[in-house]
């Protein structure tokens, strides 16, 4: 006797039938990928917005996920070997991107424009360079030798030498807070320059003779042995420091400095978390309350408590999503980890396996929230933020002695906004895992559907059916709206306007659960939303 199957079915639990005729078709859909990328959980348990893997991606506009746009470089190159230091220096009269290149910094007034000699040079070129502005002038520190100020028209002045009053010679780190110069990073061997001290200037000069060693200088965690590893200004005078096993938060108001007394007598030094530090000078960004850095188990925040004024508190990581990421960063190359805000991005370029130079970028979007995974092409060795022609843009030297500009204000409908200096920008989204509301049945593929709002692009679908069994389909599907060639996949996408493309899944074997994978290795696309239907195949018995 037959039974009616739908008499035995409870949405979202097994059920049992007699017949193929009583299995039920589902539809499973992504409308948004302003979940970004999550690595860490299990593909079935992902958020409906959510992707297990997302490379050279944003998600901006409408949640659709975009290729991300390509970076060209600010004319010619600005040496023959890795840029080891960039800053951009902004005054009234001019502004400039300088690069350092084996010793030597060079400038550059904007785009087209070419690169030239500062007269700065080190004969510690290994030594990456240390910049900083303050009151329109700019101060540099090789961590050997006298530093140097430039002013707005680049005029190089050396600094003295004398190791009380002079900018103190040894300091790796220079910050520009609460109109004070800050200087640490020192090596420890002399009395006064320990890892853990801080120097500052006097207010609004930094110079030679505006320093002093003996009244306004500071120890942070009373010589635990834990160097100072960066610093990073907050609101008001606020100032985090970070070792390399701590995070301290230090009041640098002018009221704490009466000129005479010692200032590491009145500095209140506050800790904000032991057993974890930041790996590098450069790994901090600022955005908005929060300072993101790199600590060794990952990106961690100082933010300020919503709930209690004045007070801030160190988060556990936030990059979990991008984890897989993160157990791939060589520690022995992590110094030279660098980070960058821009505009609603947090960028950390960091060196993935055994490279020992930066050959990825981890990207959060502060405005959503979410990790939108990792960038491949690049490898930022320094990032800045120039503002030519007063437009803010992301810029980032290289380990081939180039300067490069993002290009992300660019036509986002010119295949050429889609290239890395002329290379293509090849980009991937692995879905999470469907399971079409019945985690226990096995299922038959029936179709997909994509939908683009736009693209150009060989892209290729492959199905992945229980994580393990993988197939790139090439069954023959109708052509339609402005895609191009043979209708077949791999399919070529042409369109400045909403496209749809379906095929069919049947030739797929019996799954529990199964995502989709889109790849394109050139072009672009702008992928709105997808859907896949299946058969949910009745229990036996």
């Amino acid at each position: 006797m037959a039974i009616d199957s739908s008499a035995l079915e409870l949405y979202g639990k097994p059920f049992y039938g007699i017949d193929a005729l009583d299995d039920d078709i589902q539809f499973e859909r992504m409308e948004s990928f302003a979940g970004g990328e999550d690595d860490y959980r299990r593909s079935t348990l992902l958020d409906p917005d959510q992707c297990q893997r997302l490379v050279n991606i944003i998600v901006r506009d409408n949640y659709e996920a975009w290729t991300r746009p390509g970076a060209d470089p600010l004319g010619a190159a600005v040496g023959t070997a890795a840029i080891n230091s960039l800053t951009y220096f902004d005054t009234p009269a001019n502004k400039f991107l300088l690069a350092a290149v084996n010793g030597a910094l060079m400038s550059c007034s904007g785009p087209g424009q070419a690169w030239t000699a500062t007269g700065f040079t080190t004969n510690a070129p290994g030594n990456p360079l240390e910049m900083e502005q303050g009151i329109e002038t700019l101060l540099v520190s090789d961590g050997e030798n006298a530093m140097a100020t430039l002013d707005e028209n680049l005029s190089l002045t050396t600094c003295t030498t004398d190791p009380t009053v002079d900018p103190p010679v040894g300091a790796k780190i220079l910050r520009y807070h609460n109109g004070r110069m800050f200087a640490a990073g020192f090596a420890g061997a002399t009395a006064g320059k320990e890892r853990d001290a801080i120097w500052a200037s006097n207010i609004l000069s930094f110079g030679s003779g505006q320093w002093q060693g003996t009244t306004r200088s500071f120890r942070i965690g009373g010589g635990d042995g834990d160097p100072i590893t960066a610093l990073c200004p907050v609101q008001g005078s606020t100032l985090a420091v970070f070792k390399a096993n701590s995070v301290w938060l230090v009041n640098t108001s002018a009221a704490s400095d009466s000129g005479t007394s010692t200032w590491s007598a009145t500095v209140v030094a506050e800790s904000v978390g032991f057993s974890v530090g930041c790996v590098g000078k450069w790994a901090v960004a600022a955005y908005g309350n929060d300072v993101f850095f790199m600590a060794q188990d990952g990106v961690r925040s100082v933010q300020r408590m919503q709930a209690a004024a004045g007070q801030w508190q160190l988060t556990a990581p936030i990059s979990q999503p991008v984890q897989q990421y993160i157990d791939r960063i060589n520690p022995a190359a992590w110094q030279g980890i660098c980070a960058q805000s821009y505009k609603e991005f947090v960028l950390f370029a960091v060196p993935l396996d055994s490279s020992t130079v930066n050959n990825a970028v981890l990207v959060y979007s502060a405005r959503l929230a979410k990790w939108l995974g990792c960038w491949t092409g690049w490898t930022p060795t320094r990032f800045a933020s120039p503002r030519f022609g007063n437009v803010g843009q992301l810029a980032f030297g290289d380990t081939n002695g180039l300067v490069n500009i993002w290009k992300d204000a660019s036509d986002t409908n010119n295949p050429a906004t889609y290239t890395d200096n002329g290379q293509n920008v090849p980009c991937t989204i692995a879905t999470r895992s469907f399971q079409f509301n019945q985690p226990g049945n096995t299922k038959t593929a029936y179709n997909y559907t994509l939908r683009f709002t736009a693209g150009n692009a060989a892209a290729t679908v492959t199905a992945f059916m229980d994580l393990a069994g993988t197939r790139s389909f090439n069954a023959p599907f109708e052509v339609a709206g402005d895609r191009l060639g043979q209708a077949r996949l791999p399919f070529q996408l042409a369109s400045v306007k909403p496209v749809k493309v379906q095929d069919s899944l049947r030739s797929l074997p019996e799954f529990q659960e199964m995502y989709l994978q889109i790849a394109t290795t050139s072009g672009w696309i702008k992928l709105r939303n997808v859907t896949v239907t299946a058969f949910v195949n009745a229990l036996d018995g």
